[in-house]
């Protein structure tokens, strides 16, 4: 089965889909289990990697199970024979007000970040995705918020998670760790190998939930949509 992350690796962290990757994911998908997951909301996901993923499949669901792990797996998404969304929540621990308000807080003095609000379980600080999201005053700006953003984690008994642009504060618990755990316990067949994609660390934490069920596994780290594709290629 494939295991993947998304920004970075199908979607570019400016926001566009990496359709040739999706293309292939979906031919795979017509043989083995392929699963997302990710630290985006499902409002985030449906306005561009949902429909793009959709149109990989050719309006036809593929024969083997698809699922989409959004806030980190506290969200599964699976489709419906009519290609709906069907949702899961997999854990409603959710972030005190106050905390939610405080990282908000940070988010609005720099004016180079954004406070993703649609989120509900996660409280996440980034970059937006924009063509020019890469620049020393965004990132410097995200640097600048990482230890007031540690303070509130403290204060409220959260965790923290770095991507590559942004940060999130967590429950405790909730990872990418867990979302797999939640991921493989869904599938109807043990899958004979996971071949796992990321972008950054918090990615290869992937990796721990098939240590744990002793399942064989490959890691890839992306760092270009033609890397996504070539190794995908590979897979046959």
């Amino acid at each position: 089965m494939i295991l993947a992350d998304i920004d970075g690796v199908f979607v570019s962290l400016s926001g566009k889909p990496n359709t040739a990757a999706l293309q292939l994911a979906a031919q795979y998908a017509r043989r083995q289990p392929v699963a997302f997951l990710t630290g985006r909301e499902r409002a985030a996901l449906e306005e561009i990697f949902l429909p793009a993923w959709e149109r990989a499949w050719e309006s036809s669901t593929p024969p083997h199970e698809l699922c989409v792990g959004a806030e980190y797996g506290a969200i599964l998404l699976t489709p419906t024979p009519e290609n709906i969304w069907q949702e899961e929540l997999t854990l409603d621990t959710v972030p005190a007000a106050a905390a939610r308000a405080a990282v908000q807080e940070v988010a609005q003095r720099y004016p180079k970040l954004v406070f993703r609000k649609r989120k509900r379980i996660v409280l996440t600080v980034a970059i937006p995705s924009v063509p020019d999201w890469d620049t020393p005053e965004r990132r410097a700006q995200l640097a600048a918020a990482d230890p007031e953003l540690q303070e509130i984690a403290q204060r409220f008994g959260l965790t923290i998670q770095y991507s590559t642009k942004a940060i999130d504060l967590l429950p405790p618990g909730l990872d990418k760790t867990y979302g797999a755990e939640v991921i493989l316990s869904r599938l109807r067949h043990t899958p004979e190998h996971v071949h796992i994609f990321g972008d950054a660390p918090a990615d290869k934490l992937m990796t721990v939930a098939c240590e744990r069920r002793g399942l064989p596994f490959s890691y890839y780290h992306v760092d270009s949509d033609e890397e996504t594709a070539e190794i995908l290629r590979g897979l046959g």
